[in-house]
């Protein structure tokens, strides 16, 4: 049960991280979409617009997961307990 749990965290965690390297890679018109800085953790920045929060990572593989990590923990451990709690 738990080793099923992981795959489908894992893969869900997975699948967005490819959608938003695809998405970078294209150019990004940021005017009139007043994104608003949060925080920022080696390097790594969080800004909201709206409800929607945007990273900008730098760095190597490890780097930018770490900031991803740090930055994006709150939502990470959200989606873990309800996910725990629905199964």
């Amino acid at each position: 049960m738990k080793r099923w749990l992981f795959v489908v965290l894992f893969t869900g965690i997975l699948t967005l991280l490819s959608y938003g390297y695809v998405l970078a890679k294209e150019p990004v018109d940021t005017r009139g979409t007043r994104l608003q800085y949060v925080s920022e953790f080696e390097g790594g920045k969080l800004y909201r617009a709206g409800q929607v929060r945007v990273l900008e990572l730098t760095g190597s593989y490890r780097q930018m997961g770490r900031q991803y990590g740090d930055l994006a923990k709150d939502d990470l451990r959200a989606m873990h307990t309800t996910t725990v709690r629905f199964f």
